[in-house]
């Protein structure tokens, strides 16, 4: 799963998460997981995802799994998901070289 699907993933898990009126902790005692885990699924850092527990975030959360993996569900607006999440990616990204090449400066 690339990072932008994963992110698209952990952003609809947060809004259907919120939607039922769940902290992670809950989401995470229904599916066995840690609140550390749920929170890493939300932000699309965590990796090991697997068909089989994509299935179970949709049954915990009374949703289709394709909703999960929906870009254009607007759970965050009328914005598309995948380009939201690419977008803050990319000024991350940016802010950090900026922040390297100053840090650079000081010793040319």
């Amino acid at each position: 799963m690339n990072k932008i699907t994963r992110m698209v993933f952990g952003q609809n898990i947060k809004y259907y998460r919120k939607k039922k009126d769940w902290t992670q902790l809950r989401l995470g005692m229904e599916l066995g997981l840690s609140q550390p885990t749920i929170a890493q699924y939300e932000l699309g850092i965590y990796r090991k995802m697997t068909s089989k527990k994509s299935l179970q975030f949709a049954n915990a959360l009374d949703v289709e799994v394709w909703q999960l993996f929906d870009s254009n569900n607007n759970s965050s607006g009328n914005e598309d998901l995948g380009l939201t999440a690419y977008s803050r990616e990319i000024k991350r990204k940016r802010r950090q070289k900026d922040r390297c090449t100053k840090r650079l400066g000081r010793f040319i």
